[in-house]
Formats: structure tokens, sequence, C-alpha cells
């Protein structure tokens, strides 16, 4: 399994900010989507077919941790897919007031889609980098 991003990448791309509990998983899931994404790119790499080039690397390394972080901001495990969203309370009642968010079915389903797109700033490095299309070109 090829990872693009350790805990200390994820952490400094988060600063000031802490990495979470759970960003080994977080960064193995990121790393494969990553990988999905750019399957069809053009890029050299090593016999173990991670990216060589030092920009490839970074974008991909940019990547894998803004997709962790867009999870962990999200509250999205992506080992679980849609199961892992945890609930969002669709009304709120204080006393005899009460108060329904009519966005409420889009932001569960944003978060529920979320569990397996890339987010923004994960789009943005591999398309930058153009990595979006192309080929895979061992060494």
């Amino acid at each position: 399994m090829r990872i693009y991003a350790t805990e200390y990448d994820l952490a400094d791309w988060m600063a000031p900010k802490p990495a979470p509990a759970n960003a080994v998983s977080l960064l193995r899931s990121a790393s494969n989507l990553v990988y999905s994404e750019t399957v069809t790119a053009f890029y050299a790499t090593d016999p173990a077919g991670m990216p060589i080039d030092a920009k490839v690397v970074e974008a991909f390394r940019d990547a894998t941790t803004a997709q962790a972080q867009f999870w962990d901001t999200m509250k999205v495990d992506p080992t679980l897919g849609a199961a892992g969203v945890s609930p969002m309370a669709m009304s709120k009642s204080i006393g005899g007031a009460s108060i329904q968010y009519s966005t409420y079915v889009f932001t569960a389903q944003a978060r529920a889609d979320a569990a397996g797109v890339l987010g923004p700033d994960a789009f943005y490095a591999l398309q930058q980098a153009g990595l979006l299309e192309g080929f895979v070109m061992p060494l």
C-alpha cells in the first residue's frame, strides 16, 4: 500500500491544531483515494510505484494531508463510507421554542458523500500539479 504522507506531515498541515487521534487511518484512506484519483496520471515512479519527482511527491503529500484534514473537519470516518458519518441533529428545542435547519438534508448528504470524494484542497493540489489526467510511467 502506498502512503503519501506521515502523521508529522498531517500535524504540519493542520497546525496549530494537532493531528487527530485517527491520523494513521485517515492518511491510509486519503492515500488510497489520491491513488485512485491519479491512477491515469503521467509521472515517474520508483519500483514500488511511489512518485520520485519532488513536485509530484509534494502534490501527493499535500493532497493526502488536505484530504485527511477535510475528513477530520467533516467528522467523517472514510473506512466506514456513508455509515461513518456521525448523525446530525435535524431540529432543536429549548423550552417551547423549536428550530429546524432547512439545510439539514443537504448537509447530511454532503457529509455522507465526503467519505468517497476529494475535498477541495486535495483536488486543487492534484489538479495544479497536472495529476488528474495522463498515464503512470514506471522507471
